[in-house]
């Protein structure tokens, strides 16, 4: 597996994209609902609204980290680094086998690093819980369901499940750091999601555009600028799950919040709903599986 963004053994803080071939896409309808799931679309965003979308949403109960202090916890994760031996798993763990996103790859390397047991046992057994957390994170995202919704889910439940493995992995003394590097990945992750949505919203515009109807510009813009100030239908959702799940320390209280959120998908047909409530018993499954493997 070719992974990008970690050299030497050192994260160098710059977030790329995944490196993954995008699916075919219908096309953009100028009437459509904007604000539910899209898939991205080539479109040119300006640099002021691509460092936007790299901070997580505000509405969290954590405040985004300023550059000063990103730029800092890369210090810290890179000097941890020059410090300690690279940690490499065995070769044959079903980390190599599977295409993980750069930030992924380097959210793992660096948790490694910081592991309680840096014996080559322990050392894969952690490998191999992070690996499960961040490819079930995406491809469970789709076993019924594709919505934002079931999307924000996946992220929100991949957030808990890797700070729950700090706590199982890594000593306390280390996990202010370990849980900074789970924020940044998520965080990583989050920016994507809103890129994409972006990007989508723009496309719209431009057929707005041609289609010359005003109203649709003016709801298409009046969306473009509340995603762009955090603060758009799906990132009010995303931060909602977040609050209740970025621990998690009460996932019955969760799993109800979601629930909750489904309910109010008045636009969705039945047969959409229907497939949010699978998904979101899959994800149940998943969560109860994953708290069994941590005894």
């Amino acid at each position: 597996m070719s992974i990008t963004g970690v050299t030497n053994g050192i994260y160098d803080g710059i977030p790329r994209d995944p490196a993954a071939t995008p699916a075919a896409h219908p096309a953009i309808s100028a009437t459509e609902p904007l604000e539910k799931d899209q898939s991205s679309a080539v479109v040119a965003i300006s640099p002021e609204a691509v460092n936007r979308l790299k901070q997580t949403s505000s509405e969290t109960e954590k405040p985004p980290l300023s550059e000063e202090q990103q730029q800092e916890n890369s210090r810290k994760i890179n000097e941890l680094k020059l410090v300690s031996p690279p940690v490499i798993p065995a070769t044959s763990a079903d980390f190599y086998n599977d295409v993980l996103s750069p930030d992924d790859a380097v959210g793992v390397s660096s948790l490694l690093g910081l592991a309680r047991d840096s014996t080559q046992s322990s050392l894969d057994k952690f490998t191999a819980a992070l690996h499960k957390v961040l490819s079930e994170g995406t491809a469970a995202a789709n076993l019924y369901d594709n919505s934002d919704i079931s999307k924000a889910m996946a992220i929100s439940l991949t957030e808990a499940k890797l700070h729950k493995l700090v706590d199982k992995y890594i000593d306390s003394g280390s996990r202010d750091l370990a849980n900074t590097i789970v924020d940044t990945l998520i965080g990583h992750q989050v920016a994507s999601r809103e890129q994409s949505s972006l990007q989508l919203a723009q496309a719209a515009l431009t057929v707005a555009g041609k289609s010359g109807d005003g109203k649709q510009i003016a709801d298409v813009k009046a969306y473009i600028s509340r995603l762009e100030q955090d603060n758009s239908h799906q990132q009010q959702q995303l931060a909602a799950m977040q609050n209740v799940t970025q621990h998690g320390d009460n996932m019955d209280e969760a799993f109800a919040t979601f629930s909750a959120m489904i309910d109010t998908q008045t636009e969705a047909t039945t047969q959409n709903i229907n497939g949010m409530r699978k998904q979101l018993e899959a994800y149940k499954a998943q969560w109860q599986a994953f708290i069994k493997s941590l005894i």
